[in-house]
């Protein structure tokens, strides 16, 4: 006679770690959809730190909320979302959440990892001003 109960055992923790499991980072379809349209704006540590626009065929501005606004692209690699902007050229690649308190995108690289986080209620709108011209 076949014993059941192992199989049983297994099923119940195979159940038990997807449910305890952390939520994994949305795709790119989700974060596209998530995004696009939007302006968002970060906060690191609970001060403000920036915001980025969401435009259409995966392009970004991005502005430390200084009147200054860099242009960009952003496009998935593996399980992160790496953004390419007019002033730098190396790509920055973040792992990202969508959760009830909204995105939270987090880098890591040869320091500490940075991680921001959507703000619900900005203070200001993100205002581009323009080139810089000078004499």
């Amino acid at each position: 006679m076949f014993n059941s109960a192992p199989l049983r055992f297994c099923a119940v923790i195979l159940g038990l770690s997807c449910v305890a499991a952390p939520l994994s980072a949305a795709d790119a379809e989700q974060f596209d959809s998530y995004t696009r349209g939007r302006t968002i704006h970060f906060d690191f540590l609970g001060q403000h730190y920036g915001a980025e626009r969401y435009l259409p065929g995966q392009r970004v501005q991005w502005s430390f909320l200084d009147g200054r606004c860099v242009e960009g692209e952003w496009y998935a690699q593996g399980d992160e979302i790496c953004f390419v902007y007019e002033d730098r050229p190396e790509a920055q690649c973040w792992s990202y959440e969508i959760g009830s308190e909204g995105l939270s995108v987090t880098i890591t690289g040869d320091g500490p990892a940075l991680t921001l986080t959507e703000q619900p209620d900005p203070p200001k709108d993100m205002v581009c001003l323009g080139p810089e011209v000078g004499v």
